[in-house]
């Protein structure tokens, strides 16, 4: 018996091993990053559907890339789950992927994947309104830099990180950070 898209990820975060059968609708491009020890490594978003909804996977093993196709129908196995409301999955070293029959997917679901994988820019606001805007909500600022300061070195996490401060004139000064 193969779980559904809806009813995995409406389940607390953590790893699974019910049977999920799957569509690969649209694969994102392979990106580079650093874990922990600080090794380069890379994962691969896409987006998949069944019957029920469309859900994003994230796959941390690079051996795993090459049956992940837009149009593959999978059942993946061993995964985690991560996040609520918008969860999505994890692929990992202990996940297993088969191919298998053709999976229904949802109506839209091309159009869907886009909007998952590359969600429209966050709206734009004036520099004055910068500082009244929700935290952690993402933003869109216009204006000309007009002063760059010497990079710096903090502590973030318990790593160093390198910090630069600059001013960003639109009729009203106001200094950001950028990492």
């Amino acid at each position: 018996m193969t779980m559904t898209l809806a009813s995995v990820l409406s389940k607390p975060a953590g790893p699974y091993d019910l049977p999920l059968k799957v569509k690969v609708i649209m694969v994102d491009k392979v990106v580079d990053y650093k874990n922990g020890n600080g090794e380069t490594k890379q994962s691969l978003d896409f987006v998949v559907s069944d019957s029920t909804r469309i859900g994003r996977v994230r796959n941390y093993d690079s051996s795993k890339n090459s049956v992940i196709k837009a149009g593959n129908s999978l059942i993946i196995r061993n995964y985690i789950t991560k996040g609520s409301g918008n969860a999505k999955l994890v692929i990992t070293a202990n996940s297993k992927l088969y191919k298998t029959t053709e999976e229904e997917a949802v109506e839209n679901a091309e159009l869907l994947a886009k909007q998952e994988l590359h969600p429209p820019p966050a709206p734009e606001v004036t520099l004055k309104d910068v500082q009244r805007s929700p935290m952690k909500s993402l933003v869109s600022i216009k204006g000309q830099v007009v002063q760059e300061e010497m990079a710096q070195t903090v502590m973030a996490f318990n790593k160093p990180s390198t910090v630069k401060g600059f001013i960003i004139q639109n009729r009203v000064e106001f200094r950001c950070g950028e990492t």
